[in-house]
């Protein structure tokens, strides 16, 4: 397995590009089921980047850094939403736009990122050659998903090998760039694990894909609160030559019907995110409205005798079929 030089030198790795998931000359493999938001956390990591922040932070650590971001595994449209989501949700007015140097290419506008919904043919030169005609020269290339990205078979070792090697050349050997730049890529697991353990050794495809990755690191949903704050948890699990936190606890705020979404770092000992099945059902019914059992299930992810005790605990009241708080706590609410 390749080893970079300064691994072998015992030397110190080269510098972020978005800590703590993209570094120069390296690649990081970013896993967990589909549907968990894995293209939300991407998209942070690229406007982190592009403004020169680490990752979950407002505070600008190094100059602004170039990204070409290939979004695969949904439509321009979602994507276009996305992005525009987080952008107003940063204080930030950069819709995706049209770039007129390359028909398949859209800039965010004063920010250097390119995305493309374009396939770049990763088992061929595909890649080098989209980000050639890219008006940037990114330092971090963000692959949204690896499986929409190559027509190879992802079971077959040998097939994943060279594509694997592919990934890690690209990273290292950047023209005009002394460390190389950073390649982030999303992979799916086949699905989560019964006890909410991290999966990632369960991925889709060949083994070589998580052997390969210098960084492997997997989110997975740890529960809803309410019906738009979702808490999620980025895990560790391998950092060729770097040292991590085993986890990050992460938030993920939106607002219906408007254009607004922030991922920020939680405190998971904040009242707002309780992990008693009490605190966490009146984080979800607090904010008013009813709901049936089968919502309130889904919502906070409790089985029915830890519903069933946090419901009789707060007093719910069931009216019409749905569980809602009684008149004296929900503001005087019939």
């Amino acid at each position: 397995m390749y080893q970079p030089a300064w691994l072998l030198a015992g030397a110190d790795p080269p510098p972020a590009v978005c800590y703590p998931l993209a570094f120069q000359g390296q690649t990081t493999l970013l896993a967990s089921p589909p549907g968990v938001g894995k293209s939300q956390l991407l998209i942070a990591l690229a406007l982190a980047a592009a403004e020169g922040r680490d990752l979950f932070s407002t505070r600008k650590v190094r100059s602004p850094r170039e990204v070409l971001y290939l979004g695969l595994d949904s439509n321009w449209v979602d994507y276009a939403n996305s992005f525009e989501s987080q952008a107003t949700g940063l204080g930030l007015t950069s819709p995706l736009t049209s770039s007129t140097t390359n028909p398949y290419l859209e800039s965010l506008n004063d920010l250097p990122i390119c995305f493309t919904f374009h396939s770049p043919a990763l088992e061929a030169d595909g890649l080098e050659k989209l980000a050639n005609n890219a008006p940037i020269s990114p330092d971090l290339i963000i692959i949204d998903v690896l499986r929409r990205a190559h027509n190879l078979q992802e079971n077959d070792d040998q097939h994943m090998s060279m594509l694997m090697d592919r990934l890690s050349r690209l990273a290292r050997d950047a023209k005009g760039k002394n460390f190389g730049r950073a390649v982030v890529f999303a992979h799916h697991t086949a699905k989560a694990a019964l006890d909410g353990r991290p999966g990632v050794y369960g991925s889709r495809g060949s083994s070589v894909i998580v052997g390969s990755a210098d960084i492997v690191a997997e989110i997975y949903r740890k529960r809803l609160v309410g019906d738009t704050h979702k808490l999620l948890k980025l895990y560790f699990h391998k950092g060729r030559g770097r040292s991590f936190p085993e986890s990050l606890l992460y938030s993920m705020q939106w607002e219906r019907d408007r254009p607004w979404m922030v991922l920020e770092l939680a405190d998971e000992h904040d009242p707002a995110n309780a992990t008693d099945p009490v605190g966490i059902l009146k984080s979800v019914i607090s904010a008013g409205g009813s709901y049936t059992w089968q919502q309130l299930l889904s919502l906070t992810h409790l089985d029915t005798k830890s519903l069933a005790k946090a419901r009789d605990a707060l007093g719910l009241v069931k009216d019409n079929g749905k569980w809602r708080l009684p008149a004296s706590e929900d503001g005087g609410q019939s």
